[in-house]
C-alpha cells in the first residue's frame, strides 16, 4: 500500500531524518526540512543538497549537482519502504529521529 495522505506525508516528512537501510553497511540518512531543503547523506559518506516538494503520491526531489526523481512511500504492517518513480524498493526505513539528527543540512 502507498502512503499517499498529504498530512501523513507532512509528519512523516516535516523535519524529520529517515535512516533507510540501502543494502549497504551503514543507512542512508536523508533530512527534510519544512521550508522545502532536502539533505542526504549516503553509507560512502557522499553529501547532496537540494530541494523535496509534495506530490500527490509521496514527493519529488532535485539534488544541487545531482539527480532529480519521483519518490513514495510503500506500507505493510510493521515496514515503511522508499520506492522509486518507477517503482522500485529501494530499502525500508530502519529509524525516524527529529531534527536534522544526522547532521547533514547547511
Amino acid at each position: 500500500m502507498t502512503l499517499d495522505d498529504p498530512l501523513t506525508l507532512k509528519v512523516l516528512m516535516d523535519g524529520m531524518t529517515h535512516f533507510v537501510d540501502i543494502g549497504a553497511a551503514d543507512p542512508a540518512a536523508m533530512f527534510y526540512e519544512p521550508s522545502g531543503r532536502a539533505h542526504i547523506r549516503l553509507p560512502d559518506g557522499h553529501v547532496m543538497h537540494g530541494s523535496w516538494t509534495p506530490t500527490r503520491t509521496g514527493y519529488d526531489v532535485a539534488w544541487e549537482n545531482g539527480p532529480t526523481g519521483s519518490w513514495a512511500f510503500a506500507y505493510e504492517p510493521g515496514r515503511i519502504s522508499y520506492v522509486d518513480g518507477d517503482g522500485k524498493n529501494h530499502g525500508p526505513i530502519v529509524r525516524i529521529e527529529p531534527g536534522d539528527a544526522a547532521n547533514i543540512g547547511i
